[in-house]
């Protein structure tokens, strides 16, 4: 077999050239267009995450402010439920107040009205007034000796009771319990 070249070698040259810049410019080309193809790929991804980020933050302010709602139940919450204990607490007997107190309007005879009281520091300041003062000395003499069941024990409820003041509008009584 035999090769039998027709063609001068400068047209080979030239063919060869030819193919070689047809090579090199479809190279570049792809090279390009895959390189124009990423930028694209970043450009959407970095518009799509700002978009992403303007929804999360509108997500976020959105449920700080519905947590912000939440807060206000929360301290509703926090204090209706420390109100029902200190309810809870007066009403079994945790606070000797309310058994002070019941027995106060126990022990208080009809003819004798309190007009003001006063508590500080476990001290209770009254105000009586009453038909007339045998009628409130009575009542104080009563209350130094009122003693109160508690734990099948007899308790003195009131202590320390002293009168400042008789007057015909009424006494200033001072007890503490």
């Amino acid at each position: 077999m035999l090769k039998i070249n027709l063609l001068p070698e400068s047209k080979q040259l030239q063919r060869k050239t030819q193919r070689i810049n047809i090579l090199s410019t479809t190279a570049a080309i792809i090279i390009l267009g895959l390189t124009v193809l990423v930028v694209l790929v970043f450009g959407l991804m970095n518009v799509t995450k700002g978009s992403t980020v303007k929804r999360l933050d509108k997500d976020i302010s959105k449920t700080e402010s519905d947590l912000k709602d939440y807060k206000k139940l929360e301290d509703t919450v926090i204090s209706l439920e420390q109100g029902l204990e200190r309810i809870d607490s007066i009403v079994n007997g945790g606070s000797k107040w309310s058994l002070f107190f019941k027995e106060l309007e126990k022990s208080t005879p009809t003819d004798v009205r309190y007009v003001n009281i006063d508590i500080k520091d476990n001290k209770v300041k009254a105000d009586l007034e009453g038909k007339d003062i045998n009628s409130l000395a009575r009542y104080v003499e009563s209350m130094k000796n009122y003693q109160v069941k508690k734990n099948d024990a007899d308790k003195k409820l009131f202590s320390g009771i002293s009168v400042k003041e008789y007057s015909k509008k009424g006494s200033n009584l001072t007890f503490s319990s």
